[in-house]
């Protein structure tokens, strides 16, 4: 049984971090480094971006009666292989699955510039996956 309700939250979420994130992105290289709130700050939100994605992925695949993943990556792989994202989109995403596992598990071996750099991408590519999923799961709602 689709699980709108929990889909579409962890979907509100993931545009509150990006909103959240935005207001980061104007700050330079330089600022990012010298600032541990901007820094922690972008860092926190980009982690709980990505997994917030992975739980809606991992829904929608198994709404649509597949294997759950075995990691983050192929979660959104998987979904390019079911049609609910296009499979280029999915490729772009996917890599931003070892950036979280950085930042979650080798906190001082993330370079400060790939971090910074990766902001602007992330919320282009994350703003197109709400729109995305939103519209598949839309999409699940009005077929009988």
């Amino acid at each position: 049984m689709l699980n709108q309700s929990t889909i579409t939250k962890k979907l509100d979420d993931i545009a509150i971090y990006l909103e959240r994130l935005h207001q980061l992105a104007a700050y330079t290289l330089e600022e990012y480094r010298n600032d541990f709130r901007i820094k922690h700050s972008a860092e926190r939100l980009i982690e709980l971006i990505v997994e917030k994605a992975v739980d809606v992925n991992e829904l929608l695949i198994l709404e649509l009666g597949g294997v759950p993943a075995d990691d983050y990556y192929t979660s959104f792989i998987r979904l390019g292989e079911l049609g609910v994202l296009p499979p280029y989109a999915a490729s772009l995403l996917a890599p931003f699955t070892g950036l979280r596992n950085r930042l979650a598990h080798e906190y001082d071996s993330v370079r400060d510039e790939i971090v910074h750099e990766n902001i602007t991408n992330i919320l282009d590519l994350f703003t197109r996956y709400i729109a995305t999923a939103r519209e598949y799961l839309n999409s699940l709602l009005r077929s009988p």
